[in-house]
């Protein structure tokens, strides 16, 4: 069948680093960024595909380095045995696949203001490292906006039609509605609602 993970984070990555360096046409290449990969599990595969077939270099880090040299050797990444050796300010995206349980946070040698993080764990929707990206004013992809990436391009898939984008958004932001709207609402839900209002 076919795996929707990869395209939605392919696609809010793309997205997300084009808003974060405001540039206003799309980029024709994303091989000036450099990304790094958290966890080495099934969404790890995804992440590491959906960046490699952007052509952005990436490390993968993982409590089993074995794992994560694995993974790197699949999918053309660079295995880190310690984030600390990452250089400073070197990383543009972050994708984190780890359980919050891990609560996993970058070394804050590696955050910046325009430090892409994308969070693909949505329950609980505040995890530790979208928490630090939040305080950081990072440029942040909830899990849940993962999690309706995949439902679109998935509609697509199995009815051949276009999907009703306002009406998921709604049945989405519905469904979380107390924590939506106790917090702020994710990025790609507030816009497919404010566009649907100027209609």
């Amino acid at each position: 069948g076919d795996n929707t993970d990869w395209i939605a984070i392919y696609n809010l990555t793309k997205s997300t680093l084009h808003q974060a360096y405001h540039h206003r046409e799309p980029l024709s290449t994303y091989s000036n960024f450099r990304g790094l990969v958290i966890g080495a599990g099934g969404t790890a595969h995804a992440a590491c595909y959906a960046l490699s077939k952007l052509g952005i270099q990436f490390y993968v880090w993982n409590r089993t380095l074995s794992k994560a040299e694995e993974l790197s050797t699949k999918f053309g990444g660079k295995p880190c045995s310690q984030l600390s050796d990452i250089p400073a300010n070197s990383i543009d995206v972050v994708i984190g696949t780890v359980p919050p349980s891990s609560q996993f946070v970058l070394p804050s040698h590696l955050l910046k203001n325009n430090l892409v993080v994308i969070e693909l764990v949505y329950f609980p929707r505040e995890t530790p490292l979208v928490k630090q990206a939040q305080q950081r004013g990072c440029p942040l992809v909830e899990g849940s906006e993962i999690l309706f990436e995949q439902g679109v391009k998935q509609f697509q898939i199995f009815t051949n039609r276009d999907p009703p984008i306002q009406q998921l958004a709604h049945s989405m932001v519905y469904l979380h509605k107390d924590s939506f709207l106790q917090h702020n609402t994710p990025y790609t839900f507030k816009k497919i609602l404010q566009k649907e209002s100027k209609l």
